[in-house]
């Protein structure tokens, strides 16, 4: 047994480390891990036993100070445990994210992150909405909520870091919401092949070929109200086209999931062309 750091009280008058009493919470009924009492405080935010705080620093003042540092690298990790919405598109960093909850996982989903968090699991689901070790997807962060009378809700979020699982459960008494613990997953260092070209290269040229295309079908303005405007950062960039043209279906989990900045923006590259030389040819067929 450790020594208590930052004790939580529950209204049952059971007292915790506030780590230990998020961990249960978060992954059984919200119930007190001592006397199975109702217990729904936010124990990530709740304010701590003074009390407690003060007997425990008074008899065991280094100890209580190592435990701190303990504590803090735990709390570290909280950001990166998220609730999942499963939906069957992938989606991007940057895109834009409209949902309509009426689920009630979903309902307790955004009960729970809007005075959290405000941040949630979007993750690619074609088979069967679960989970699994590994998976990817993005995390999205709430702008707007809605609330209806019967519960439903109403979202606007944005689309931010790419994420991978690293664990995965039910939460009990939710209706089946699920919970996961992730890392980021930024694109892997690229390594310029001998005779090959720079990364800075290839983005410019995605850049003036997305400029091109503006130019032939005037929606930049439309693109940017939703999606922001275009990075300068290659792998922000890519990311950016893949949310914004219009990729196939079954071409956009690969893209989401390589870690190649180089790939992806050669898609991007390779579907932009296509599209401004069958723009370029469309007048001369019509004649």
């Amino acid at each position: 047994l450790n020594l208590i750091c930052h004790p939580v009280t529950t209204p049952c008058g059971h007292s915790f480390c506030r780590t230990c009493l998020v961990s249960s919470l978060r992954k059984n009924k919200k119930q007190c891990p001592t006397c199975r009492s109702v217990c729904h405080i936010q124990a990530e935010s709740h304010s701590e036993n003074i009390l407690l705080v003060n007997v425990a620093r008074a008899c065991f003042p280094a100890l209580y100070e190592k435990r701190l540092v303990e504590i803090e690298e735990e709390k570290q990790g909280w950001d990166l445990v998220l609730p999942i919405f499963f939906f069957n598109d992938t989606l991007f960093p940057s895109s834009p994210l409209a949902l309509h909850l009426f689920e009630p996982r979903y309902r307790v989903m955004i009960n729970r992150i809007v005075n959290a968090s405000r941040k949630f699991a979007y993750l690619p689901s074609f088979n069967g909405y679960q989970a699994q070790v590994g998976h990817v997807g993005v995390i999205a962060e709430l702008n707007a909520v809605e609330f209806l009378p019967d519960g439903r809700a109403h979202l606007q979020a944005r689309c931010r870091e790419r994420y991978r699982i690293l664990e995965h459960w039910v939460e009990d008494g939710t209706q089946g919401l699920h919970w996961c613990k992730v890392e980021l997953l930024p694109d892997e260092p690229e390594e310029e092949e001998e005779g090959g070209e720079a990364l800075p290269v290839l983005a410019s040229r995605c850049g003036q070929l997305f400029d091109s295309m503006m130019a032939q079908v005037g929606l930049l303005a439309d693109i940017e109200e939703s999606h922001g405007p275009r990075p300068e950062d290659p792998q922000k960039l890519s990311f950016w086209l893949c949310a914004v043209l219009p990729i196939p279906y079954d071409a956009k989990h690969p893209l989401l999931t390589t870690r190649s900045t180089v790939a992806r923006l050669k898609v991007c590259e390779e579907l932009m062309r296509e599209s401004v030389h069958a723009n370029d040819a469309s007048p001369h067929e019509e004649r």
